[in-house]
Order: C-alpha cells, then structure tokens, then sequence
C-alpha cells in the first residue's frame, strides 16, 4: 500500500501545481484516498486488518481509473463556442417560500411519525430516526433541504438555521454533514479570491465539525457503547473520542470492504446490487430485482459502512470498479470545467453534489442515494433562470453578447 500512498501525493502535487486550487476534482478524489488509506495504515482498532493484496489492487485501479479523464482534461484546451449564459436567480421572497414549504412537509412528517427522533432520544422512546418520516418521500425531502441548506448556509437569513434544526430535530448527522459539505464547496467557487482568514474560519469549523458529529454520535449511541464496540487498542487511549468517531467512519468501511473482497472475487450480480440500492424497495419487489449473492461481510454489525464500492464489486468485480470511476472522473471534470466556463450558481451547486459524494466515497455510495440524486433534480428545478447567449472562453470570459 505503500506503493499506492505514494502515488497519491504525488497526484496531488502535481494537481495543485497546475491548477493552484484545493477543490479540483483530482484533489478531492486522491486527497480523500490518501487520508483514509493514510489513517488506515495505523491499525488503531482491532477491527483492522491487513488489506488484501486484491484489495489494493482495487483501490489502485479505481486512482487510476478516475486520474485518467481528469488530467487528460487539465492539460487540453477548451474551445470558445457560443453557448447559453444562465443567469440563477432565487428572490429572498422565494426563499422565504420555499423554506415555508420545507416547514410544512415537516410538520406533516411529524404528524405521521408521531414525533421527531430528538425528543424521542430525550425522553427514552425507544423509537429512531429510521422510524420517522412518510417512506420513500423522506429521502426525497431531505434531498430538498440539503440542496437548500447548502445554497443558503454563507447567505444572510434565517433560512439556513431551519434547515440546520431539521437535520438536528431528526438526528441526521447525514443531512447535517451534507448541508456543510455541499455549502463550503458552494462558497468556495463563489468567491473571488480565498483569504487566509477564510482558511482560518474553514479550519476552525473542521475543527467544530468533528466535534459536533462525535457529540451528536454520544447522544444517540454513548460514548461507552461506542468505544466497546469500535475495540480501540489500549494504547490509543490517549486519541480523543471525537477522533476516533471520524477514523472509525473512514477506516472501518476499508475493513468491511476488504473483508468482502477476501470472500468473493465479484461480478457475480450484474448491476441488480446497484439497482437494490437506488431503486426503492417497493419497485425491486414488484420487478424482482435481487442480488443473486448478497453475503454478509461486516466485521462488526455496529458498523456497517463499507466504502462505495461494495455494490459495484459485487456486480462487475474489479473492473467494474475502475470503470465506475473512469466515469465519475469524467463527468466530475466536465461538471468543473462547466464551473470555469459558465460560473453561474447552478454548475457550482452540481459541482458541490459532486465534490460532497467524492469526499465521503469511503462512507457510502451517495450516486446510489436518493435524498443526494434528488439535489440533481431540484436545482434545475427550485431556482429561476434567465437566458441570454454569449460566447465565453475556459476562464468564463465574455467575447461577444447578443440577445436569446
């Protein structure tokens, strides 16, 4: 693995080098490897183990496969071509609408559920955040208030506050990850220049960050219930829990996927993996679809993240993985180079989508999420546009202008 780690510094110098910016799609893909599989090498837990040599030859070919679209795109030149400029427009009177209309659905979820997971954990209800919401449509709404939260999270209003308090009345450390992932990309691409002082205020809200989702994971499992089942080597007692609630969410994905790849050699389910996970159940049971192999490979049950890959693995093996980041490289970089040639908040918001699912691609395959592929659907949708053509260079630069 050493080998690996290597070539992922490597990439990233090379990466910022020729582009000077910490949110390139390079950066984020091998920056994220390389810290997990950096914190890997470690072994803190027990629940570690040496990583297959199979299994590093699939993270290999997935560095790979993404790698090769996005610096052949670095190094070509775009051509200037008359396209349609799209102007975004959301009024604070349509903000204040639709962040109406997410109190609303709510509410109605509220009604349904009888209640919201925080005051169920405050008064010892033995009910979840998987039992609250209307199926399926709870998916679709938190896409909607991520999408939002994140539009809204560095604006004046109190617009962003509500969204927040949803994600923390139902205990969703999910939703509040992406609302703060997506709206940091976000403000990241609309500003004109990056300060030393917005690195300072970045690192400090890391900083909060991490706190805050050890804190919000005290409360709905304990601190004790935590550290007994995450089996911390005693010699690392002296890491702080808020650490190790962030490795262990990194790290043991690794280990659940490892422990995957030592029992199958994949590609055995053809794409009815994938289908389980983004199709609702309702559907996958009136079509059938189920995964021929479908075996339980989590080295502890307490934790069952497991990267993104597992799905992709088990229906089309080795190379399937490659491919599905050859295409993720592919169209991560021409959603960037939308961003550089229409910087118009639309492109930046699908490239934040993009960049927050690539950040967490060791938690989980978010392409296969609903609440996250929803965002793709309502930002075209929730947000005004105002055409006009013109033709622009690489660098968004107006050449001539004329009338739609």
């Amino acid at each position: 693995m050493a080998i690996l780690l290597i070539v992922l510094v490597l990439l990233i110098l090379l990466d910022f080098l020729k582009n000077k910016k910490i949110f390139t799609p390079g950066i984020l893909f091998n920056g994220i490897f390389f810290v997990t599989l950096f914190l890997y090498s470690f072994q803190l837990s027990y629940i570690q183990h040496d990583l297959l040599p199979r299994t590093v030859a699939i993270l290999f070919l997935c560095v790979v496969g993404f790698n090769i679209p996005v610096f052949l795109c670095y190094f070509t030149k775009a051509t200037v071509r008359l396209v349609p400029k799209r102007e975004f427009a959301l009024s604070d009177v349509r903000r204040r609408n639709l962040c109406l209309v997410a109190i609303v659905l709510f509410l109605i979820q509220v009604v349904y559920s009888g209640g919201v997971p925080l005051v169920w954990r405050l008064v010892g209800d033995e009910r979840t955040y998987f039992d609250f919401g209307i199926p399926s449509f709870t998916g679709v709404y938190y896409g909607f208030i991520i999408v939002l939260g994140a539009y809204c999270l560095f604006k004046r209003g109190l617009d962003k506050y509500v969204y927040l308090a949803i994600g923390l009345l139902m205990v969703s450390r999910q939703v509040l990850i992406s609302i703060v992932v997506e709206g940091v990309i976000f403000k990241l691409l609309t500003m004109r220049k990056l300060t030393w002082k917005f690195y300072l205020l970045l690192i400090i809200g890391v900083i909060v960050g991490i706190l805050g989702f050890s804190a919000l994971g005290n409360f709905r499992t304990g601190e004790d219930g935590f550290l007994s089942v995450a089996q911390f080597k005693p010699e690392y007692d002296w890491i702080p829990t808020s650490f190790k609630w962030l490795y262990s969410y990194l790290c043991f994905s690794v280990s659940n996927f490892n422990n995957l790849v030592s029992m199958s050699a994949g590609g055995v389910n053809f794409g009815s993996s994938m289908m389980s996970e983004l199709v609702p159940t309702v559907l996958t049971d009136l079509l059938n679809i189920k995964p021929l192999y479908d075996p339980y490979f989590l080295v502890c049950p307490n934790f069952t993240v497991s990267t993104f890959l597992p799905p992709v693995y088990l229906d089309f093996g080795m190379f399937g993985c490659f491919f599905f980041c050859f295409l993720l490289g592919c169209f991560m970089q021409r959603v960037y180079r939308n961003v550089r040639v229409r910087a118009n908040h639309e492109n930046k918001l699908v490239y934040a989508v993009f960049a927050h699912n690539t950040l967490l691609l060791f938690f989980n395959n978010m392409f296969l999420y609903l609440p996250i592929l929803a965002q793709f659907i309502f930002i075209p949708l929730l947000f005004k546009r105002v055409k006009k053509k013109e033709s622009v260079g690489l660098q968004g630069k107006k050449l001539t202008v004329g009338n739609a």
